[in-house]
């Protein structure tokens, strides 16, 4: 599919509808510019970049298919028989039917539009000097950073569905890295080799953002107001410089990292940036305690619908936006598809007061994340309105769930600390009496699980693993020959 300069700026001026965007570029109705008139101004990139976030908020990534879409039905987080009748194959790993490529293909093709963004607007600022943008060195550096950022993490999410993990490596060449733009048939590569150029890149991205959102712009991280509702007047720069959370940032950048690294083998690595961002959390050593997690109390009791922070948004590192986020999942609700979470009382067991099973799971087995409380008053009406649209990239918990396995092997009591840590902030009040690293980590792949119940992480923490599919039933599924989604026919063509 040749990507034509006009359609992937469609995919870009599309952004000036979005949220938090809308002053900075006015195009004509034709939505189609030329390279020139968009990268002529700095306004022209700042509308480019965001670009990149309206796109990835899209139904086939973050806006359904990479959270509680695909991404949570090949977790097995439901009944299977109580999805849309789209994600059917999916659900029993039968991939290559019509149906199942309906949903793969539309994802491979999106990220990989991403990807083609990502390089233009790289290749475009790297021909810029730092005159050109009205904040120099530091508002460059944001953009590339950004950029960077980004098309890391579209091929690190096209890596983990469409190529094993590197526990299951054969050596043979599954996907490409593209780096240029136009680029129509760019040859596969190693897993070894697409990890090593994601890692590159979101090191360079860390870098780039570490600046900014560390010390110039502090407001703009440290505050949740700032970082997720983008409404800070303190902030150096204004609205450009707001909403941190909603785009790639140095703590997103870190806690990628973690995850790539671990996702590689490197725990040494993955606990240095995960050590970047919890520096930075409740239990940091820093002092600055800028991340935190959601107090249950704010949560309300899911029977009484006053549980307008569902989406725990003080831990949030990176999300996607999709201002009809709970229009979407309501509109794939219904008969025969109500997304009934499976085995809820198994895999919960006696922690019956942990929030991710009684604030977040309704009376019906359905996740509560995706669904729009009653608001009762006007400030509910208000948090609903900015928290609603949040579709989570990478929380502070994961980052917590990282540390804790990579403790695991040289200093199991802290790994256990940090784990009852995250535990006691849901309220999972069991006691955590381990005796071993191997119970310890049983204990933590349970934690996982609940954590990103439709998010989208357990089959991902399975693949990474090597193990089979835990569904909450007797015997867990075999996944030999099933963990890689094939790609679509006309991936040669990007």
């Amino acid at each position: 599919m040749k990507r034509t300069w006009n359609k992937i700026c469609a995919g870009i001026i599309a952004c000036v509808t979005c949220w938090s965007c809308n002053d900075w570029l006015d195009v004509d109705s034709s939505t189609t510019v030329t390279q020139e008139q968009l990268y002529g101004s700095y306004e022209g990139f700042r509308t480019a970049i965001n670009g990149l976030y309206y796109l990835i908020s899209q139904q086939d990534l973050y806006g359904r298919d990479l959270t509680w879409g695909a991404a949570s039905v090949l977790g097995q987080n439901y009944d299977n028989k109580e999805v849309n009748a789209r994600y059917w194959d999916l659900a029993s790993y039968t991939y290559g039917t019509s149906s199942a490529n309906k949903i793969t293909d539309p994802i491979w093709k999106r990220a990989f539009n991403v990807i083609a963004n990502c390089n233009n607007l790289i290749q475009q600022v790297e021909t810029k000097d730092t005159t050109f943008f009205p904040y120099g060195k530091v508002e460059r550096d944001l953009v590339l950073g950004e950029a960077l950022g980004m098309r890391a993490l579209m091929h690190f999410e096209i890596m983990r569905l469409y190529a094993p993990a590197p526990v299951q490596d054969d050596g043979k060449r599954y996907i490409p890295y593209v780096t240029s733009y136009p680029l129509h048939f760019p040859e596969k590569e190693t897993v070894d080799y697409v990890m090593g150029r994601i890692i590159e890149d979101l090191e360079a991205a860390k870098t780039c953002l570490a600046y900014h959102d560390t010390l110039y712009n502090v407001s703009a991280v440290k505050s949740v107001e700032a970082r997720i509702k983008a409404n800070m007047s303190t902030v150096k720069g204004g609205l450009f410089f707001n909403g941190r959370a909603t785009r790639m940032n140095y703590f997103a950048a870190s806690a990628l990292l973690a995850r790539a690294y671990l996702w590689n083998g490197d725990k040494v690595n993955a606990l240095r940036c995960a050590n970047d961002v919890y520096a930075y959390g409740p239990d940091g050593l820093s002092g600055k305690n800028w991340f935190y997690f959601t107090k249950v109390a704010n949560m309300g009791e899911a029977s009484t619908k006053n549980d307008v922070y569902r989406k725990m948004y003080e831990d949030i590192l990176f999300t996607a936006v999709n201002q009809t986020e709970y229009e979407l999942f309501e509109a794939d609700r219904g008969p025969g598809s109500f997304y009934y979470l499976k085995n809820t009382d198994l895999l919960f067991g006696e922690d019956k007061d942990d929030c991710r099973l009684k604030v977040l799971i309704g009376s019906d087995y359905t996740s509560l994340r995706w669904q729009s409380p009653d608001a009762l008053t006007d400030k509910a009406k208000d948090v609903i309105a900015y928290q609603g649209p949040l579709a989570p990239v990478i929380r502070l918990s994961e980052v917590y769930h990282i540390m804790c396995e990579c403790l695991a092997d040289t200093d199991l009591p802290r790994a256990v600390s940090i784990l009852q840590t995250l535990r006691v902030a849901r309220e999972a009040k069991i006691p955590l009496n381990v005796t071993s690293k191997d119970e310890f980590l049983e204990i933590l792949y349970n934690d996982i699980i609940r954590e990103t119940l439709s998010e989208g992480g357990s089959f991902y923490m399975h693949k990474r693993l090597g193990r089979d599919m835990y569904n909450g039933e007797e015997d867990p599924i075999d996944m030999t020959g099933r963990w890689v989604v094939p790609v679509p026919e006309s991936e040669t063509d990007i």
